[in-house]
């Protein structure tokens, strides 16, 4: 069981990273999921301002190569 400490790098690893809560909260029944277009869209550094004046760093964990935080 290896974990790995990854930095959200490319589109890929950003929708891996927006679709973890899916797998997280999936049998919780008051859970309303975010649709992924909009959070692809809000994390987007050419599309929201935020990214100009705010340090971002958006990490995943991977434990045996599945994302597990």
């Amino acid at each position: 069981m290896t974990t790995r400490i990854l930095e959200v790098a490319d589109r890929a690893d950003l929708k891996r990273w927006i679709k973890l809560p899916h797998t997280l909260y999936r049998d919780d029944p008051y859970w309303v999921p975010p649709l992924i277009h909009d959070e692809l869209e809000y994390f987007d550094r050419g599309r929201n301002p935020a990214f100009d004046v705010a340090d971002v760093k958006l990490l995943l964990a991977e434990k045996d190569g599945t994302v597990a935080g």
